[in-house]
């Protein structure tokens, strides 16, 4: 019996230490998962609050910033669009008014800076000259454009009677035509910069983004950039025209506070700007330089030439012209590119009568009138002087028109003329006249020597 209870004391005295081992290892245990699951709770708390700003930014992404940049895009599309079309058929200017450089025409203008043609301010790319050049070419009638025109005689003396050469370039016009790039004044680089400028912000309303999506829009102020070839190189391989619009756009969500901007829209268009401005520009330089060239026929397989004659009628009678250039290859909404220059009605250009052969004639009057006969008879351009047995004289009338208008012919006095004479050796003056209708000729002074009178 007591050997029994010995070995059961020895047995309790042994389990103590263990249990106390397992109650540790327990308490342990339920410390680490407390601590895991502190570190997971801690860590779950911690991606909610990083990834917060993330979702309302991918909200706002899906709500507002590409909805607002193809709305800014289209903008910026249709203002260009406007821009280049009105510039075109404008006379390549865009009025104040209109967003652009050039300043709004008034009433009075009409005729002189401008016209109305399809419901639009028309510019006078082309002006009558103002100013001689020298002793070289003139302004003004008679000597317009130069006094033998068009020919031109050994030594400048036409009584040598030697030609040794026809010219038909002269000065025929004054050019009023925009440079094409910066810094030239209004150039149409500028005048589209500026216009897209003006215009983007009024396009855009912002209205339905504010109530529909619950976003604060707020914009700063455009800076337009319009690239166009800079030089023949470049223009003879162009194939667009691109716009860069840096503008500032800031987009806020109210409901989370998410805010974006958009800053930088760009397009470009398949138009050979610097091409068809190249080309225009040769159209109208050509037109003020030589009287015998007609803008109609620069017509190519791509570009195509008209002339609206009489777009305006003078007070004198006398009408301006709009040339349309429209290219082929460059499109805008669906029609060609588009270009109007209006040109002021220019005085004709008489070819020269030489007075020099006018002067180996004597007029003798015939027998019996000797004071006053009727000799000198015109027939469409057939200009023919009766002196009386046994010879006539008679020239060909011929004028050049740097407008393409029909010509008539005329003298004054008018024909059929009576010439007087009294003495043998007297001077009679007269004019031939070339015409384009109403005031606008240009005129030359003949003069016919006097024989003996007969007895």
């Amino acid at each position: 019996m007591k050997q029994h209870q010995s070995r059961l004391a020895s047995f309790g005295s042994q389990g103590s230490p263990k249990k106390a081992q397992l109650t540790l290892m327990i308490l342990t245990g339920i410390v680490i998962l407390f601590a895991v699951f502190t570190v997971i709770w801690l860590g779950s708390k911690t991606a909610t609050k990083r990834t917060a700003p993330e979702a309302e930014q991918q909200r706002l992404r899906q709500l507002a910033v590409q909805p607002a940049k193809d709305y800014v895009q289209n903008c910026l599309d249709v203002t260009t669009s406007t821009a280049l079309e009105l510039l075109g058929k404008q006379g390549g200017v865009l009025y104040q008014s209109q967003g652009g450089l050039t300043e709004d025409v008034q009433l009075a203008d009409i005729g002189r800076t401008h016209v109305v043609y399809d419901t639009l301010n028309v510019s006078y790319v082309i002006h009558r000259p103002t100013e001689d050049i020298g002793t070289i070419f003139f302004a003004n009638p008679p000597e317009y454009p130069f006094r033998t025109f068009p020919y031109l005689f050994k030594d400048n003396d036409e009584h040598t009677r030697s030609i040794i050469a026809t010219q038909t370039t002269g000065y025929f016009g004054r050019l009023r035509f925009p440079p094409l790039h910066k810094p030239g004044r209004e150039s149409v680089q500028e005048q589209l910069e500026t216009y897209i400028a003006n215009n983007l912000p009024l396009c855009t309303d912002w209205q339905t983004f504010k109530d529909v999506h619950g976003l604060d829009i707020s914009t700063g102020t455009p800076a337009v950039a319009v690239r166009i070839a800079e030089s023949l190189t470049q223009a003879a391989t162009e194939q667009f025209f691109a716009v860069l619009a840096n503008w500032t756009v800031t987009i806020t969500d109210k409901t989370t506070g998410g805010e974006t901007t958009l800053a930088e829209f760009s397009l470009s268009y398949p138009v050979h700007l610097a091409q068809f401005y190249l080309f225009v520009q040769s159209i109208v330089i050509n037109d003020i330089s030589n009287a015998s060239y007609d803008p109609r026929n620069a017509s190519a397989e791509s570009t195509h030439v008209v002339v609206v004659e009489n777009a305006h009628l003078n007070a004198d009678g006398s009408g301006d012209d709009i040339i349309i250039v429209q290219d082929a290859q460059s499109v805008l909404r669906g029609r060609p590119l588009e270009f109007r220059a209006l040109r002021k009605n220019r005085y004709p250009a008489l070819v020269w009568v030489n007075q020099t052969d006018l002067d180996d004639y004597r007029f003798i009057p015939a027998i019996g009138k000797c004071s006053e006969t009727e000799s000198i008879f015109l027939s469409g351009n057939d200009l023919l002087i009766k002196f009386g047995d046994p010879k006539d004289w008679r020239a060909e009338l011929e004028a050049l028109d740097p407008d393409e208008d029909d010509i008539t012919f005329a003298t004054d006095p008018p024909a059929p003329a009576k010439i007087k004479v009294r003495t043998a050796g007297e001077t009679f003056p007269f004019d031939v006249c070339a015409s384009d209708g109403g005031t606008t000729r240009d005129c030359q002074e003949l003069s016919l020597k006097t024989g003996d009178c007969p007895p």
